[in-house]
């Protein structure tokens, strides 16, 4: 059973590539007609595969500042490196001073003086390149998410999975982005210090440095362990985050707020999300407990090592194996060696915590869409030949086996009771939904063999849920967009065509006014004048193809008979179909289809389907009153 998908797949390229993926090929939706994506990061993947792929991301999002940032590591940990040599021989030459030759260690203080300025200033070039390179990389990787959810068919929006690795994506750019960068230019600066410090140790006592090595191990083993539990958890606790999410923007939001007040819905939903969240806290607390008592044990066992290197020096100094002098480096040496062990070992383990989560990450950018096809040519026919389309998850289709010639240049109205499949079938012609089985043709081409951006150009819609964007009005007439003329003047057509005009023409600023009154000074309008915005959105666009799903359903009967005189008016020469419950709006139609459980029942004109004395007039007799007014057809 195929959701829609297409048959002809590229993968797409993007910032972060597949190597973030690992552990073999699993169906990323459960199902196997859509891509195969990784699903967790690989365990045999070497530390310095992770430390490259940080790399290739940073240069990626900014390679001027990944470049002054690494530079300023490299030479920060250089300085360390060179004040631990300098410690060491300043001690050297005061433990050998003579009565007046105190002035000849001042030029070893100032060098080491300046040392530490320059460790210092580099300090705070690499801050300050950090956090410009962080937020690139979170800019670019958020770009490419959007672009990737942009991709996808609609059809998997309709999917839980979808929307789970959408939230992980999400929540890797959050907390990952800005960490990788972090870890990465970490393990760059300790290394650069564990350098500087295993030389000097090399020369006055070499054997410190495997042992300090070795009692590492454990620790950077132990953290690898707990990370990839932590992940785990994270991983299954999506859903919970995601109804948090949800309830905390319902109980915090402006819309909801009088419908929850008025049935005191707000005293039910907040114990809701108290108890998602204690949940939480409790999955989380359970993996504090496990992470604590193993990385103990890891700290333990990387003390126990420094215990013995340092133990080792004082035998050296006992039987006069290395000077005061040396053994004073030496000490400077474990220590610095110790910590900067002790740091890389916290950097690879946030690196590693990195790159488990931005595996969530690339399942998105490497999600894969259709090939793009032939340009769609001007639509001079459209058909539908025993289409069929079922729903993802559902075991029932929502459309059986529907054969249509729709008449171009002319009207095709669509009617049936509600759950009949009419707006299913809307979404098909518009070609966010692919069929199931069966092909629709667009001037004999089927619409799987066509560029879709191409085809939505020559398509515009207006459905029943349709959007209210939180944007200016001259926005929401414009966002309808392809292959319409520019400028205020077409707005104002549009808007005198469909009834929009004595909205906008009311608006404080303008066209620049938002419609909302959570930003700035908007407005807010009623449902019947964002519906007539909505109808100039739909008419704004120069479009072989006008679906209109429900397009009368908030206006008056005035605004109604205007609407649909004013609907012929803007697909005169063009394709219109009209999904309605209103004899008014499908009377006049040149062709009516008449749907019932998903299946097309009867086709004709309007009197002809009444002359058959079937389904549509069963319809029409309900839903005209005594009075001979027109009601809703379901």
């Amino acid at each position: 059973m195929s959701f829609g998908v297409p048959h002809a797949w590229r993968t797409r390229s993007g910032l972060i590539s597949g190597n973030w993926a690992g552990f073999g090929q699993t169906s990323w939706l459960g199902d196997t007609h859509y891509p195969q994506v990784m699903t967790e990061s690989r365990r045999g993947r070497t530390t310095w595969r992770t430390i490259v792929e940080a790399w290739r991301l940073s240069r990626e999002a900014s390679p001027v500042w990944t470049s002054v940032l690494v530079v300023g590591q490299l030479i920060a940990g250089l300085a360390l490196s060179g004040e631990l040599v300098l410690a060491g021989i300043i001690v050297r030459r005061i433990t050998q001073l003579e009565s007046g030759e105190e002035a000849s260690v001042l030029p070893l203080v100032v060098a080491f003086g300046c040392v530490i300025a320059l460790n210092s200033v580099m300090a705070v070039v690499s801050t300050e390149a950090r956090s410009v390179v962080s937020e690139r990389v979170v800019f670019v990787a958020q770009r490419q998410v959007i672009s990737a959810a942009i991709e996808m068919d609609a059809a998997a929006f309709d999917l839980p999975a979808v929307h789970d690795e959408l939230a992980r994506a999400h929540g890797a750019l959050e907390r990952e982005s800005w960490s990788l960068v972090w870890a990465f230019v970490g393990v760059v600066g300790a290394a650069t210090s564990i350098m500087g410090a295993s030389v000097v140790l090399a020369v006055v006592a070499p054997l410190t440095i495997p042992v300090l090595v070795a009692a590492t191990v454990p620790l950077l083993l132990v953290q690898w362990r707990v990370n990839r539990s932590a992940f785990r958890v994270s991983h299954d606790l999506t859903v919970n985050d995601r109804e948090r999410r949800y309830l905390a923007a319902l109980l915090t939001s402006r819309g909801p707020a009088h419908e929850l007040r008025v049935f005191g819905a707000d005293r039910i939903l907040q114990p809701r999300f108290e108890a998602l969240f204690e949940a939480r806290l409790a999955s989380l607390t359970q993996v504090a407990r496990t992470r604590s008592w193993r990385l103990t044990l890891g700290s333990v066992v990387t003390s126990v090592g420094v215990v013995i290197a340092f133990s080792g020096l004082v035998r050296l100094i006992e039987s006069d194996a290395i000077t005061i002098g040396e053994a004073s480096t030496a000490v400077l040496a474990v220590y610095q060696l110790q910590s900067r062990l002790r740091a890389i070992t916290t950097s690879l383990g946030a690196l590693h915590v990195s790159t488990l989560h931005m595996s969530d990450l690339s399942k998105l950018l490497r999600f894969e869409r259709r090939e793009g096809g032939k340009p769609a040519p001007p639509l001079t026919s459209l058909e539908l030949v025993d289409v069929s389309f079922t729903y993802p998850g559902s075991e029932s289709p929502s459309l059986s086996l529907v054969s249509l010639s729709i008449p171009t240049g002319g009207v095709l109205a669509i009617v049936g009771e509600n759950g009949s499949g009419k707006t299913t079938l809307a979404k098909l012609l518009c070609g966010t939904y692919e069929p199931t089985s069966g092909e629709i043709l667009w001037s004999g081409i089927p619409t799987t063999n066509l560029d879709r951006r191409t085809m939505w150009s020559r398509i515009s819609v207006l459905f029943q849920d349709f959007v209210r964007y939180q944007l200016s009005g001259r926005d929401n007439v414009t966002l309808g967009g392809a292959n319409a003329p520019d400028g205020d003047e077409h707005v104002r057509a549009v808007a005198d065509l469909t009834g929009a005009s004595p909205i906008l023409d009311a608006l404080p600023d303008g066209l620049d006014t938002r419609l909302t009154r959570e930003f700035g000074d908007g407005v807010d309008l009623s449902v019947g004048q964002w519906q007539k915005i909505a109808l100039a959105r739909a008419a704004y666009r120069n479009a072989d193809l006008l679906i209109l799903d429900e397009p009368s359903a908030a206006l008056d009967p005035r605004s109604e008979a205007q609407f649909f005189a004013s609907a012929r008016s803007v697909a005169a020469g063009k394709t219109l179909v009209i999904i309605s419950h209103r004899l008014s709006g499908i009377a006049n139609a040149d062709l009516i289809v008449v749907l019932h459980a998903g299946r097309l029942v009867e086709l004709g004109t309007h009197d002809e389907l009444l002359a058959r004395r079937g389904r549509y007039a069963a319809l029409l007799s309900v839903a005209t009153t005594d009075d001979g007014f027109d009601a809703d057809l379901a």
